[in-house]
């Protein structure tokens, strides 16, 4: 990897798999890949390293015309601190795809989370202005990216994902979950300071529940302004509550912190749960945890929910009465998906009776015939609009 390669334009570094015996992959200095130049690269792939990069932003200086970068499965062993990190970026001015993620089977651990927050020295910030960047992925340790998301400025990023793993403190003396709690403080702040995002008027939001992660996609319908997206989520290797319900909250509580319009989201979409998770989770837990969700989007006309967690929205309503009138204040439309309509509809008539004792009627459809038949003209703009993908794709 030594010999000169002026023409190439993408590579790709991926190192062996942990404990995988088969696969040997030599050791590559960074700093001597390429031969120290690497002027005509474009995407760059560092994935999955065992031992320390510090060859790497030698590796970054000699491609300044690096259009995509991608550091994926950082090990501890590989830490920089994000000072470290940003300097080495700093020079790839013409930047626009970013993904820079820690291994997740390292950053859901206490031991992962403390040793970061020694390594990283608490010295004044020096802000990077990435000029030409549009797509921003992270994912890894809460404190570095809020460290990191305060270092850097991307006025043209239009596309941006992060994700948190949740931190297990199983087995650590006088903590539990509820002292552990997701800052997305500087994430706020990054975001706010983001044209295209501080303009963004969302109007549509994807709640996604999966077995070991929860995130939401926000989106807006076709036309307005199609290249804003953001995607955020929480997951972990294992639930001790049940399926989505330690990730729902910590996500509820990060959206809880977000300074973006959120009072223009009209159009709710909750999916998720594969049918076998169905007897592996506490239904009325779970459609509480939704509850702070709903509190969020006080502007929301349209209620969509899939036929796996319809009856966990149900048994939410039902159990809230005392709230009803300012959970969902602009709720028309509630879509409920599934079979047996009369186990959907008949749990909700005490919530819809005083919806309509509050003067805030709700209509109740299970099935697509039922919604367009129901939707005006804006309603169904906002529910045909494609949804975000995590990764923005």
């Amino acid at each position: 990897m030594k010999q000169q390669f002026p023409l190439l334009t993408h590579l790709d570094l991926k190192g062996d798999p942990p404990n995988d015996k088969l696969c040997d992959v030599p050791h590559i200095s960074l700093d001597q890949c390429l031969g120290g130049s690497a002027p005509s690269l474009q995407h760059l792939c560092v994935d999955n390293f065992h031992y320390e990069y510090e060859g790497l932003p030698s590796l970054l200086s000699s491609a300044p015309n690096l259009i995509s970068l991608q550091i994926k499965n950082i090990h501890l062993i590989c830490y920089m601190s994000p000072e470290e990190m940003v300097r080495a970026l700093a020079g790839l001015t013409k930047l626009r795809d970013l993904c820079i993620e820690f291994s997740t089977l390292e950053s859901e651990s206490y031991e992962f989370h403390d040793e970061l927050k020694l390594r990283t020295p608490q010295s004044p910030p020096l802000v990077v202005i990435f000029p030409a960047l549009t797509k921003f992925q992270m994912g890894g340790d809460n404190e570095y990216l809020e460290h990191f998301m305060a270092l850097v400025n991307a006025p043209r990023l239009e596309n941006l994902s992060v994700e948190y793993p949740k931190l297990d403190v199983d087995g650590l003396y006088g903590m539990d979950d509820s002292e552990i709690n997701l800052d997305a403080g500087n994430l706020s702040q990054f975001i706010s300071c983001t044209a295209t995002f501080e303009h963004a008027q969302f109007r549509r939001v994807e709640l996604i529940l999966d077995r070991y992660r929860t995130y939401v996609n926000f989106d807006l319908p076709h036309g307005e302004c199609q290249q804003a997206r953001l995607s955020l989520a929480v997951s972990q290797m294992e639930s001790r509550e049940g399926p989505s319900i330690d990730t729902a909250s910590d996500l509820s509580h990060v959206l809880g912190q977000l300074a973006i319009m959120f009072s223009d989201v009209q159009h709710l979409s909750i999916k998720g749960m594969s049918p076998e998770d169905k007897g592996n989770r506490n239904s009325v837990k779970l459609g509480l945890v939704l509850v702070p969700f709903f509190r969020s989007f006080p502007a929301v006309d349209v209620l969509h929910v899939s036929q796996t967690l319809a009856g966990d929205v149900v048994s939410a309503l039902k159990n809230m009465p005392e709230m009803v009138a300012e959970v969902l204040p602009a709720l028309q439309v509630l879509w409920l998906d599934g079979r047996r309509k009369n186990r959907l509809i008949l749990p909700t008539e005490r919530f819809l009776s005083l919806r309509k004792q509050a003067g805030r009627s709700v209509v109740v459809v299970t099935s697509r015939k039922m919604f367009v038949k129901t939707l005006n003209p804006h309603q169904m703009e906002l529910s045909e609009s494609p949804p975000v993908s995590l990764d923005g794709t």
